[in-house]
């Protein structure tokens, strides 16, 4: 195993080992998150009230050393041994663009679920996702909220206006029949607040371990394994799981004015955004490092060698219209040798199993390693693998450039694959007939203006999400990205 892979799984295990299971009320909580980007003001901005009916009041379930919380016997009062931390609590938060719209999950932990003396089971996890149009509006707008009840959700879209209070939304947690387990609804009842702290902002350690270690039957909803599968679930604007509680009323919600005007909005950026000649996609201007993940992504951009083939070309632009490619006629580079506009580099990034993940990627507008074979279009992408983008001087773990629906795998990338901090790769076609992948190189490449994820327009975020690119898949769109992700984990 090379050493560097050693030293990474040594930390993970060494980690692992020294966190513990402890007492529930001897979890301290991590200090709010600051406002230091536009994804924790806005979660701040938007952080909710949870009422607490009947059970448990929530509780920190993880401190900083990973250590967890061993949750509580079914013992007693719904609310024995559980009013509340002297060490205060906590609630959790994670967001993302998720079809066109901004997701803010916020999440608690209860030490049991125990709607009766003696009935439920040790350790409850609820959330609420809050829905709103844009992080970067000066005035943000709640479209929706999505409560989790009973492995579903309640639905309401737009909440009521006695269910808001100012721009926090109110939730209560309880359980409505005497052997069903607690679930989180809409109320007009105010209730409690707990310090946020947004996953990006918690420790390595304790990323791990609420990504590792087992509640039970309470399962944490802001890991890597669950989130987007929730978001999924939890999406307003689909179709409903029936399930217990206040919601009932809200059924109406996918014929309610805001969820209509929602849906009209996307049908009308889809009938407004075009398939346009791909020498006449405009790209975004490069994001500004406005955060630790911007600043990280525009450190850590990579160089790639067009060793054959075309060049790069934006994808899509601030108005959704996507490129139309090209067919495979003439030379493999035959009329996409550099748009006269400037290329584009696509960028996205997160935490994924205790190392932070970045994804870069390109487009072509086909992929033709002889004249009249392959395929119009083309996306290959690397993920670089570093310790921390809070880090000063971070470390290249690793980089996974894409190769024929897998990955190339160099951890860590020899010195002479790296200049500075940019990674080089090669984009090339090895074989006649083998279409054209990404693999390390020594050799010096361009570089493109980095747009990321979430610096880029609804619609064109719209548009990637949504546009058949025929044989080629967009890496780092919300239904690939997390998957492309554990394919291309290095230490597997």
């Amino acid at each position: 195993m090379n050493p560097l892979t050693l030293a990474v799984a040594l930390v993970v295990t060494l980690s692992s080992a020294q966190a513990d299971i402890i007492n529930h009320d001897q979890v301290q909580p991590f200090p709010q998150s600051a406002a230091t980007s536009l994804t924790n003001t806005a979660a701040l901005k938007f952080k909710p009230q949870i009422w607490i009916n009947n059970g448990c009041h929530p509780y920190p379930a993880v401190n900083t050393n990973g250590d967890t919380s061993g949750g509580l016997k079914t013992r007693g009062s719904s609310s024995a041994g559980c009013r509340g931390s002297g060490y205060g609590s906590q609630v959790y938060g994670r967001s993302t663009w998720y079809n066109g719209v901004w997701a803010i999950m916020y999440s608690w932990y209860f030490p049991k679920d125990e709607p009766q003396d003696f009935t439920g089971h040790r350790h409850d996890w609820e959330h609420v996702v809050v829905w709103i149009d844009n992080p970067q509006n000066v005035n943000p707008r709640i479209l929706a909220m999505t409560p989790s009840a009973h492995s579903g959700y309640s639905t309401y879209a737009p909440p009521d206006a006695d269910m808001v209070d100012g721009t926090s939304v109110k939730v209560e947690y309880t359980s409505s029949w005497l052997f069903i387990d607690h679930h989180l609804e809409g109320t007009s009842t105010a209730g409690e607040m707990q310090d946020l702290i947004m996953w990006s902002d918690m420790t390595d350690a304790a990323r791990n371990s609420l990504n590792t270690v087992s509640f039970g039957k309470a399962n944490v909803p802001m890991n890597d394994g669950n989130f987007q599968s929730k978001l999924g679930k939890a999406y307003p604007w689909a179709t409903y799981d029936v399930v217990p509680g206040r919601f009932a009323a809200q059924l109406h919600t996918t014929m309610h004015l805001v969820a209509l005007a929602v849906i009209a909005a996307a049908s009308l950026a889809s009938t407004q955004a075009s398939t346009i000649d791909h020498d006449q996609v405009q790209p975004f201007p490069q994001s500004a490092a406005t955060s630790l993940t911007n600043t990280a992504a525009l450190k850590y951009k990579p160089q790639i060698f067009i060793n054959n083939g075309c060049h790069p070309y934006p994808a899509v632009n601030a108005n959704g219209d996507t490129s139309g490619g090209l067919k495979t006629h003439g030379s493999g580079s035959a009329g996409c040798r550099g748009s006269g506009y400037g290329s584009q580099v696509y960028g996205r990034s997160t935490w994924y199993n205790g190392v932070w993940a970045i994804m870069y990627s390109w487009y072509f507008p086909k992929d033709s390693p002889v004249s009249g074979m392959g395929h119009r279009h083309d996306w290959e992408h690397v993920i670089v693998w570093i310790d921390n983008p809070e880090n000063v001087n971070g470390t290249i773990l690793a980089m996974t450039p894409s190769a024929h629906s897998g990955y190339s795998t160099y951890t860590p990338p020899p010195a002479d694959m790296i200049d500075g901090a940019s990674v080089k790769v090669e984009y090339t076609s090895t074989y006649l007939v083998i279409n054209h992948h990404l693999e390390g190189t020594s050799t010096a490449g361009e570089t493109q203006d980095l747009i990321m994820w979430g610096d880029m327009t609804d619609a064109a975020r719209y548009a990637l999400n949504t546009t058949d690119f025929g044989n080629a898949n967009v890496p780092m769109k919300d239904g690939n990205f997390l998957p492309k992700l554990e394919k291309a984990y290095p230490w597997q």
